[in-house]
């Protein structure tokens, strides 16, 4: 089989939960494909993606505003001919993209919150979105593939798509750098960052969909005998530029702070710490980081919306992203009850076991060969 995966999203500044999926899958995939023949495809000036040295790699040196100016307007390039002539081309998430007739096309979609939460992007990044044309790629796709029944849902509901084309396939997480991260390196890296004592840990910084602020406000709200001795640590990108008010308001917050953007191993430090992750996000198509909690075990909290019950199964609180009464007491109910924290730990742990990026790639490769093999043009 010849197939073209776009790795395009690589090679963006920003790394996101996007990024680290098409990473993953990729590195995956690559044992299964080795009697294919699978090309990278990558474009824009930082030059060529580097995340397997068993496949093919198709570089364009071309900016990306120009190129999708070219895919819209042009319909070019066809990237199934850029890799001469491919029976296939796998796109990790929405993006330009023109394929010839013959070549089957295969596309992830994550979620809709371009759809749902328009007013939360940039002008820029909905005139992306509108470019992109998300109905016409879907319409000419032969299979989709999304992480959640949530997801799919969307599909089904907003571009009428037939559901017998849209192939569930849940992220994997890789558990091996939370078992290797022994407790002493733990304490070392928080104490790095400045963090000791007792903390509810917050994923997602000034993101607005990731809602932060609820949590922040659950925390004023929870009781002064527990906020003595319990901060609240937020991690994660700034972004909120339009929301500067905000921002200042949640970070002058006594027993608060927001440590930006850390590593992947001082995440990984600061959630096996916590006595709570919450995550209160008002939408997502999975949301990584309710495993991420899990593989830590640490208790989590976490919005009752959109794939996030799907995700957490009976392994975390379920609770209204909008009622910060409802995240505190659920906040409160972890810190006060040491068999319900306890019971919780164990049930992520078990839960979490049941994501693996082998049976994710395995899947996909599945699909991406049955698109070949079976699936009319």
């Amino acid at each position: 089989m010849r197939l073209v995966i776009d790795a395009r999203v690589l090679g963006e500044k920003a790394q996101s939960g996007i990024t680290h999926y098409a990473r993953e899958l990729i590195r995956h995939l690559s044992p299964l494909v080795e009697h294919d023949e699978v090309t990278l495809f990558s474009s824009g000036m930082r030059g060529p993606v580097s995340v397997s040295d068993t496949l093919l790699k198709k570089h364009l040196r071309v900016p990306n505003k120009i190129l999708g100016v070219m895919s819209v307007v042009l319909g070019i390039p066809r990237i199934d001919r850029i890799a001469g002539g491919a029976e296939a081309v796998f796109l990790s998430n929405l993006h330009f993209a023109n394929v010839s007739r013959t070549c089957k096309l295969i596309v992830t979609v994550h979620d809709l919150s371009f759809h749902h939460f328009p007013s939360m992007y940039s002008l820029r990044g909905r005139l992306w979105h509108v470019l992109v044309r998300p109905l016409h790629l879907l319409s000419r796709a032969d299979a989709v593939i999304t992480p959640s029944e949530a997801t799919k849902r969307d599909l089904v509901e907003v571009y009428k798509l037939d559901a017998g084309r849209i192939h569930v396939i849940p992220p994997g997480i890789d558990l091996s750098p939370y078992e290797e991260t022994s407790e002493h390196a733990a304490v070392e890296m928080r104490s790095r960052l400045g963090v000791m004592g007792k903390y509810i840990l917050g994923i997602g910084g000034f993101d607005e969909r990731k809602n932060i602020s609820a949590a922040v406000e659950a925390y004023k709200r929870m009781p002064e005998t527990i906020r003595k001795d319990v901060a609240m640590v937020i991690i994660g990108q700034t972004l909120w530029r339009e929301h500067r008010s905000e921002r200042a308001r949640i970070l002058t917050t006594p027993g608060v702070r927001f440590l930006g953007f850390v590593s992947e191993a001082e995440k990984i430090a600061l959630l096996k710490g916590a006595v709570a992750l919450v995550y209160p996000s008002l939408y997502e198509g999975f949301g990584f980081p309710i495993l991420e909690g899990f593989a830590a075990g640490t208790p989590v909290v976490t919005s009752n919306v959109a794939s996030l019950p799907e995700v957490a199964g009976d392994a975390a609180l379920l609770v209204d992203p909008l009622k910060p009464d409802e995240i505190a007491a659920s906040l409160t109910l972890i810190i006060n009850d040491a068999a319900l924290s306890a019971r919780l730990c164990e049930a992520g742990k078990k839960r979490v076991r049941e994501f693996s990026w082998d049976r994710t790639a395995t899947a996909t490769y599945d699909i991406i060969k049955d698109a070949v093999h079976t699936m009319p043009i």
